[in-house]
């Protein structure tokens, strides 16, 4: 019986003609490296065939490609090669794709230095800074906010008052007719303003700390029936001849102005009077006013016109009218 043996039938793999074809040049692996700036243990994987411990295929074939070129190989003949090793690997040990994988995982994590992740938080704070301060800059440089909660535009009263009130930036100072007003901690502000019949403009100022400015306008029409003068003035001269009252005349001539008037130890008014207003008020024992414009606030005391309470530009605090104030006639003096 005729005995047969086989005999192993061995081409060259593409491991063994790049380095063939490398040692045939003259270059060493570390020439070739520095030359292709490919990783020196990538090309010696290569060339033993060792194709666990490379990255991904698609690197891989990279790397081939450029080495096959440098070489003068033909790429795709050292590519088909290489897939053809790669399937069979692939093929035999179907897991091992899945372990490479994890592996690269690991290792790109392992990639990322405490060094790179301390600049990435240096430049990451530096945006931040830099978004910030624009944003800081743009709120600060821009005038206040200003909302007028009342009046409304156009609104009309029977009344020769109405109460202004809105609200502001905190620190923002507010004006109302060039008049300062009060402003909370909060940014509100709430001022009653003595009106004449028809209509009456206000004008509402915000001012920032930068000088900054916001104004809303607002007309305001006052309206008093035919029949309400006649009314009020009944009502006063009976409350005359009950109580034997104290009565002070305000007026305004120029410009807005703040006072506030006590009657008998009770604040029955503070807030702004407007060009050409006044407002008529009565005591049984004592009136008390206080005014920012002193030169501007000008007064008539039970009939007798006192003039203005100061000087221009002078405040006035406190300043007492009581049924024992000697007034002088100005008509025997004269």
């Amino acid at each position: 019986m005729t005995s047969f043996s086989s005999k192993k039938i061995q081409g060259e793999t593409f491991g063994e003609i790049l380095k063939k074809k490398r040692k045939s040049m003259g270059y060493t692996l570390k020439q070739v490296s520095h030359r292709l700036k490919i990783n020196f243990g990538y090309l010696k994987a290569l060339e033993a065939e060792s194709l666990q411990g490379l990255p991904p295929p698609v690197y891989v074939r990279g790397f081939l490609k450029h080495y096959a070129r440098f070489l003068g190989l033909p790429e795709e003949t050292i590519l088909r090669y290489y897939r053809t090793e790669r399937n069979i690997l692939d093929n035999l040990h179907p897991e091992a794709n899945l372990v490479y994988q994890s592996k690269i995982k690991r290792v790109s994590l392992l990639n990322i230095s405490p060094k790179a992740v301390k600049l990435g938080f240096i430049a990451l704070g530096i945006v931040m800074f830099f978004i910030y301060l624009g944003w800081e800059l743009s709120g600060f440089s821009a005038p206040p906010s200003l909302k007028i909660i009342s009046p409304q535009e156009n609104e009309k009263v029977t009344t020769d008052s109405v109460v202004v009130a809105g609200e502001s930036e905190k620190e923002a100072e507010v004006f109302i007719n060039g008049q300062p007003v009060f402003v909370d901690q909060e940014g509100n502000f709430r001022e009653q303003i003595i009106l004449n019949a028809g209509v009456n403009p206000i004008e509402i100022l915000a001012r920032n700390k930068i000088g900054r400015e916001r104004r809303v306008a607002r007309n305001v029409l006052v309206y008093l029936p035919a029949n309400v003068g006649a009314v009020m003035d009944a009502v006063k001269e009976n409350k005359e001849e009950k109580l034997q009252e104290l009565s002070l005349l305000v007026k305004i001539k120029e410009g807005a102005t703040w006072i506030s008037v006590d009657t008998d130890g009770t604040n029955v008014f503070q807030g702004t009077m407007l060009p050409e207003t006044s407002r008529e008020f009565k005591a049984r024992d004592k009136i008390t006013i206080t005014s920012g414009r002193a030169g501007n606030t000008y007064i008539v005391f039970n009939g007798q016109d006192l003039g203005s309470l100061g000087e221009d530009g002078d405040v006035v605090r406190n300043v007492e009218f009581t049924k024992d104030l000697k007034v002088p006639d100005k008509t025997q003096s004269n």
